[in-house]
């Protein structure tokens, strides 16, 4: 067994190789002195997306947008709401998203509400106000029996909403 210490500030990382007879190698990390782990959260998500229609999509959701950079080749919209950062990179130029099989990666953003029926009305109202087409799929039960409902995005990305 080979066992490596590395001190950084008042975190300690101990990382535990073991080789079996195979050469597999098996890595453990443990928590910091403090308990907390070397990840503190989500920072941001990012999406490509095809129009603008898409930035007013989530808008229209209650994120708001913080910053824009056009690019040569892109427009890069910032948008936060809800302890979420979002970064569209808006550029029509991408493939559609395969919907049918699934590619592998990102499949769906599920955000959590407190009420599925009455967010369904204020987002029907907003959406029609804001001249976006949105329809909903049928209500559903999770793994441990809470509601959602999944609506998608101008380009087809599946959005949650959980209760």
């Amino acid at each position: 067994m080979i066992i490596i210490f590395a001190v950084e500030a008042k975190h300690i990382l101990r990382s535990v190789l073991e080789l079996d007879e195979k050469y597999i190698a098996t890595v453990v990390i443990s928590r910091d002195l403090e308990g907390a782990t070397m990840i503190k959260g989500l920072q941001h998500i990012s999406m490509i997306v095809s129009s603008e229609k898409s930035v007013a999509f989530y808008e229209m959701l209650g994120f708001r947008e913080k910053f824009r950079k056009e690019r040569g080749y892109d427009t890069v919209v910032a948008l936060e709401g809800f302890d979420i950062k979002l970064l569209l990179f808006v550029d029509p130029k991408h493939p559609a998203r395969a919907t049918d099989p699934e590619n592998i990666g990102f499949r769906n953003l599920v955000l959590h509400v407190d009420n599925l029926e009455i967010t369904i009305e204020e987002i029907k109202k907003v959406a029609e106000e804001s001249n976006l087409h949105v329809e909903f799929g049928p209500i559903l039960k999770d793994w441990h029996d809470s509601r959602l409902v999944f609506l998608k995005d101008p380009d087809g990305l599946p959005i949650g909403l959980h209760e």
